[in-house]
C-alpha cells in the first residue's frame, strides 16, 4: 500500500505541530513532495508555542496543493525565522499571488538559498521576490521552469 502524509488524521498533525513548537535544537524541516493541505500546514506552522529553535532550512518543495493559500499560512512562521538560510518552495503552485506573500516573508529573513522553480511565476512574481529586503543576501536562486509571462 502507498503511504501518504495526507492520510494521517488532522488531530495527529496538531500533536506534531505542538511538539514541533517546543523543539529546542531543530535546524531543518523537510516535508518535500507531500500533499500538505491548508489544515495540515496550520497544524504544523501555527501551533500554540514559541517555535524557539535555530532553524536554518525549510524544504516544502514538490507540494502541488500548497499554492497561494499555503504561502499565506506559513507566512507568520517564516517572518519570525530570522536565522533561516534555505527555503525550498519549488513546484508548489505559488503563482504571482503566492510570490507576494513570499516577498513579505523575505523582508524579515536572510535567505541565502531560495528555490522557487516551476511555480508559474512570470516577470511580476519574480520581480516581487527579488525586490524584497532579502535579495542582497541571496547566493543561490533557482527560478527555472517558470513561465516568465511567455506561456
Amino acid at each position: 500500500d502507498d503511504f501518504s502524509l495526507s492520510s494521517i488524521p488532522l488531530e495527529k498533525w496538531r500533536e506534531v505541530g505542538s511538539v514541533l513548537s517546543r523543539c529546542k535544537n531543530l535546524g531543518l524541516i523537510w516535508l518535500s513532495s507531500q500533499p500538505l493541505e491548508e489544515e495540515i500546514l496550520i497544524a504544523l506552522f501555527q501551533a500554540d508555542g514559541p517555535y524557539d529553535f535555530p532553524l536554518w532550512g525549510v524544504l516544502l518543495d514538490g507540494n502541488r496543493v500548497f499554492g497561494t493559500r499555503g504561502m499565506q499560512v506559513v507566512l507568520p512562521f517564516l517572518k519570525n525565522r530570522t536565522e533561516l538560510e534555505v527555503l525550498k518552495l519549488g513546484s508548489c503552485e505559488l503563482g504571482n499571488d503566492g510570490a507576494r506573500y513570499l516577498s513579505e516573508a523575505l523582508d524579515h529573513v536572510r535567505i541565502k538559498e531560495l528555490l522557487v522553480e516551476n511555480n508559474s511565476l512570470d516577470i511580476e512574481g519574480i520581480s516581487l521576490i527579488l525586490s524584497s529586503g532579502n535579495a542582497k543576501y541571496l547566493e543561490h536562486l533557482d527560478i527555472s521552469g517558470n513561465t516568465f509571462g511567455l506561456a
